[in-house]
């Protein structure tokens, strides 16, 4: 699967996973919030800004409970590209 494919890819596990989780099906929201983990944790995934892969990795890793890992992502999201320096994406990061 190409860098597209694995984007869009991770961004229906997301959109599915957020679905679930306000649909109450916890069981499956965290199924889909995992199955996003495991694609941006994989090594040959990436995305065309860095800091948008740790940015739905800390997406990811927060909808499974795990929030200082969550923070770390969205830190080094910020840190990879700070609002300073790009008001559009250093807003969303």
């Amino acid at each position: 699967m190409g860098v597209g494919g694995s984007a869009d890819r991770v961004s229906y596990l997301l959109t599915r996973a957020e679905a679930a989780s306000r649909a109450g099906e916890a069981g499956a929201a965290r199924v889909w919030f995992d199955s996003a983990r495991v694609q941006l944790e994989d090594p040959s995934f990436q995305l065309p800004v860095a800091a948008i892969r740790n940015s739905l990795l800390g997406v990811a890793l927060a909808g499974l409970g795990r929030a200082d890992e969550a923070v770390t992502e969205a830190f080094r999201a910020t840190q990879m590209v700070p609002v300073s320096l790009d008001a559009l994406w250093g807003t969303s990061l």
